[in-house]
C-alpha cells in the first residue's frame, strides 16, 4: 500500500476532505492532493505532521517494517489499522471492541473444534455458525447505548378474539 492510499484510508476514517487536511496541516490543497496522487512525496517535516495529526507513526504512513518480509507488510499494516482503530474511540468503544474480537476468538475456537459436517439433530449442531451465539448480555447493551438503541421491546397489540 502506497502513502496515498494509506492518507485516502485515513480521511475516510476520519470523514475528512482533502481540504479539511490541508487546513490542519497549513499544507496548500494541491500539495496534499499530489501526495495522495502519488506525483509528489511530502518531506520530513510534513510526513511527521500528517503523523502527528492521526496519531500514527510514519512508518505506518509508510508502509514500512523493519521485520516484516513483504508478505507480512500487509499483516503488520493492518495490524496498526486496527491500533489506531482502537485508540480513537472512546473507552466504552474500546471495551465493545475489545468484547467483539473475543467473540471472533471463541468463535474461530468452536470451529476448530467442531466437525466439518454436523449430524442434523446433533446436539453439537452448527452452533458455531452462529455468531450471535455467545453475545453477553453486557455486549449487547454496550452497543445499543453506542447506537442509541432501545434495550426495551417494542409493544405489540394482539389482535381481538373473534
Amino acid at each position: 500500500m502506497k502513502l496515498g492510499e494509506i492518507l485516502k484510508d485515513l480521511l475516510d476514517l476520519h470523514d475528512m476532505t482533502q481540504k479539511q487536511l490541508a487546513e490542519a496541516l497549513d499544507l496548500s490543497p494541491s500539495a496534499l492532493g499530489n501526495y495522495i496522487q502519488g506525483t509528489r512525496e511530502p518531506d520530513y517535516g510534513t510526513l511527521i505532521r500528517i503523523a502527528d495529526y492521526f496519531h500514527v507513526t510514519t512508518d505506518f504512513l509508510l508502509n514500512h517494517s523493519a521485520k516484516a518480509h513483504s508478505a507480512d507488510k500487509a499483516l503488520v499494516h493492518k495490524e496498526e489499522q486496527l491500533l489506531h482503530i482502537f485508540r480513537s474511540l472512546t473507552e466504552e468503544q474500546q471495551e465493545f471492541y475489545l468484547e467483539q474480537g473475543q467473540i471472533f476468538l471463541r468463535q474461530n475456537r468452536k470451529k476448530e473444534s467442531s466437525p466439518l459436517s454436523p449430524v442434523r439433530g446433533d446436539s453439537r449442531e452448527v452452533s458455531w455458525l452462529d455468531p450471535f451465539s455467545s453475545i453477553r448480555y453486557s455486549s449487547i447493551k454496550v452497543f445499543a447505548e453506542v447506537y442509541s438503541i432501545s434495550m426495551t421491546p417494542p409493544r405489540v397489540s394482539r389482535p381481538s378474539s373473534f
